[in-house]
């Protein structure tokens, strides 16, 4: 029974990946209903296939642990150091996936920030305009901004 429970780390990491790569494709599905901008919808697809192959190498690093694990390194030395060394240059392109994978996301959402901040300037300049044009046209008779009257006569001006 001792020599079952190593193995619980790598069938872990390939269980992990599973259901990973399902609740990648489950987002994605939700996705691409919601989404109609065609720029949103190639983000979310790049993401999705950065993200199945990242979680299906989490896969595949659990099978070569496992099978690692398997091997006796006096009887096989070479293979034995081959596959451990396999198993730390995967585990390397995962992290240099998920590091590509939080700079895309970055820059995504910076540049939605950007387009938000670039609408509401747009937005605010053109309220500007426009309650300048009221200004001009016919002073500020009316509601004010925050829905009080101004420059007309109260209700108790006009009974004295």
């Amino acid at each position: 029974m001792a020599g079952v429970w190593p193995l619980v780390v790598p069938a872990a990491l390939v269980l992990l990946s599973v259901g990973l790569i399902w609740w990648h494709f489950r987002q994605w599905d939700r996705f691409r209903q919601e989404l109609t901008e065609p720029r949103d919808r190639d983000y979310y697809r790049r993401r999705l296939r950065r993200r199945v192959q990242t979680s299906g190498m989490v896969g595949a690093l659990g099978v070569l642990m496992g099978v690692g694990l398997l091997i006796p390194p006096r009887q096989f030395p070479n293979l034995f150091v081959f596959l451990w060394i396999g198993a730390l240059l995967l585990l390397l392109w995962i992290v240099l996936l998920a590091l590509a994978d939080w700079l895309a996301a970055h820059q995504y959402h910076a540049r939605l920030r950007h387009d938000f901040l670039v609408r509401r300037a747009v937005l605010e300049a053109q309220a500007k305009r426009a309650r300048e044009e009221l200004d001009r046209l016919g002073g500020t008779n009316g509601t004010g901004r925050n829905g009080k009257q101004q420059n007309a006569s109260s209700p108790q001006d006009e009974q004295a």
